[in-house]
């Protein structure tokens, strides 16, 4: 399929962050290969669109290292990202970072989901204990760095009482999922059965992120939601996008199914329709390596 997707031309390729251009646990694939990547794409007159749940992360751990990339290179095409799973996206260029929409919480709405993830946690009788050390670890070095305005001090104030379970940014409250699947699955329940019409829960490994559900016009807003509008900006259909994420993640599968030609990179998967998208990428190389490969393919290097 992906030789299909280069012969029907390529204009703009879209991909997750973690685990699909960039792997935590390997260091050919950090933060600076996944840029230098977007940037390889850029260079070709292709469109790039970043599609994550990252946000205030995004912001500070990625956009200053792809804007001294589009620097290097006088790059003018700009670097979009659908950020907080298409709560929010951006525009980026080499002079700066343009936000083209926000669907954000206030601070009550913050106060109430965080209201209800606590009333959650404490009906399960969930301790600290009980949470996945990783997700705590990554929260607790959030809560301790400076966030540059990117994240307001009130936020930041709101999550720090919490010591790590839960991180509140503009777009988005997060929190970490128990380690056993079990509890994780009925502290998400009792979330969603809580938590008002507006907001909806999304998850990925180690994390649930309560976001706002729709726009108010009522259309639903997630990593596809972002994928539209951009097409839309820049006068792209579907049929010339290739997409990369997960497709085990409720986040990702979504997106991946909804575009021709929506490949994913985990090992786990099984097509149910060969024929039908999600494509599995085979190789024996890493997952995140099987990426990169596919899209070097996809650029002619």
């Amino acid at each position: 399929m992906l030789a299909k997707a280069k012969r029907q031309g390529v204009r703009m390729i879209a991909s997750d962050i973690d685990w699909t251009i960039r792997d935590p646990n390997d260091a050919r694939y950090d933060m600076s290969s996944a840029q230098q990547l977007c940037s390889r794409i850029m260079k070709r007159g292709i469109y790039t669109l970043i599609l994550t749940g990252r946000d205030a992360s995004f912001q500070r751990d990625f956009v200053p290292g792809i804007r001294t990339f589009l620097k290097k290179n006088s790059m003018t095409l700009p670097l979009y990202a659908g950020c907080a799973n298409g709560g929010s996206l951006y525009e980026i260029s080499a002079y700066g970072i343009q936000m083209l929409y926000l669907y954000g919480l206030a601070d009550d709405e913050v106060d109430s989901c965080i209201s209800i993830v606590s009333k959650s946690m404490d009906t399960l009788h969930l301790h600290r204990e009980n949470f996945q050390p990783q997700g705590i670890t990554v929260f607790i070095k959030f809560l301790s760095t400076s966030w540059n305005g990117i994240i307001p001090t009130n936020l930041l104030a709101k999550a720090k009482k919490f010591k790590g379970i839960v991180f509140c940014e503009k777009s988005k409250v997060s929190f970490v999922l128990p380690k056993n699947p079990a509890k994780s699955d009925a502290l998400l329940s009792g979330i969603r059965t809580l938590l008002p019409k507006r907001y909806s829960v999304k998850t990925d490994q180690e994390y649930g992120h309560i976001t706002r559900a729709r726009t108010d016009d009522g259309k639903l807003i997630d990593k596809s939601f972002a994928l539209q509008y951009v097409c839309k900006t820049t006068r792209t259909t579907l049929a010339h996008v290739v997409i990369f994420g997960g497709v085990l993640d409720e986040i990702d599968r979504r997106m991946l199914t909804r575009c021709p030609y929506g490949f994913t990179n985990q090992k786990e998967y099984t097509p149910i329709n060969p024929g039908k998208p999600p494509f599995k990428l085979n190789g024996k190389t890493s997952p995140v390596a099987l990426v990169h490969e596919a899209i070097s393919y996809l650029i002619n290097e």
